[in-house]
């Protein structure tokens, strides 16, 4: 039987499909940390300008605020893979009602087309998928303005702990006002997920940025780069970068075997 490619879509954008739990980096070092104006800074943000300090986000030109991993779990194709989004916080989330967001442009029309949020707001709490019914594209449309479309998600869990986590960043310095050390909040989705929603393969490129809110639907809290809700949405964006990973040793084993095989058959 001949399954058809809307069925094989579908089946990879139900918003209730079950994916392996996240497998984070073991080292920071694995972490990318995202640019501004073409590598001449990190993204980052204007300390203590936001509460409560859990939606406070923090960095600068030498401590980088936002950072992207692609998870290669070692099978020679990218069902298992995952993309995985690390954002560093004044504080860990201590009684929330907030959400924590990646927002990307993924077609280069300087808009915000997609978000990928932890939110705390509602009831149940949730990681969400999703496109944007406003995504700040006209000219005249700002920050403020974006409305996140969370009534139809492309994806989302309420197994938030299996996707997400608020760990201590390990490096001593404390860039916000709360405890003696700063938060890094992880977010992590499915490769395939994320691929076949925004068509972004794994040689091409795109841009995202952070924030965070008080909803799921909106961008109503801290905002990066010393921006206003009332800026321009192209100026939440750090540089664009290409999600290709480094092969993955299980990978070039099976390319190696595979070299092999055809070797012996001349």
């Amino acid at each position: 039987m001949k399954i058809s490619n809307a069925i094989i879509y579908l089946f990879l954008l139900s918003p209730n499909l079950t994916h392996a739990a996240a497998i984070w980096p073991t080292l920071n070092d694995d972490w990318v940390a995202v640019t501004i104006n073409k590598g001449a800074g990190y993204y980052g943000d204007i300390s203590q300008d936001e509460s409560p300090t859990s939606v406070d986000m923090v960095g600068n030109d030498t401590t980088p605020m936002l950072f992207w991993h692609y998870q290669d779990n070692g099978t020679v194709d990218q069902s298992d893979d995952q993309i995985q989004f690390r954002l560093r916080i004044d504080d860990e989330a201590n009684n929330p009602q907030y959400a924590w967001q990646i927002v990307f442009d993924t077609d280069t029309d300087a808009g915000i087309d997609y978000v990928l949020e932890l939110d705390y707001s509602g009831n149940p709490d949730k990681i969400c998928f999703t496109s944007t019914i406003i995504g700040g594209e006209g000219i005249d449309e700002t920050i403020a303005d974006v409305t996140f479309d969370t009534d139809n998600p492309i994806w989302t869990t309420e197994n938030v702990i299996a996707y997400s986590r608020f760990i201590t960043t390990g490096d001593g310095i404390n860039l916000g006002k709360a405890g003696s050390e700063d938060f890094y909040v992880d977010i992590a989705m499915d490769w395939n997920t994320f691929s076949t929603a925004t068509n972004i393969g794994l040689t091409d490129t795109f841009r995202f940025g952070a924030s965070t809110s008080a909803t799921d639907q909106s961008i109503n809290k801290d905002v990066p780069q010393g921006l206003d809700p009332s800026d321009p949405v192209a100026s939440i964006f750090g540089d664009s970068v290409v999600p290709l990973p480094e092969p993955s040793s299980v990978s070039l084993l099976a390319l190696g075997f595979c070299g092999l095989a055809m070797r012996r058959k001349r």
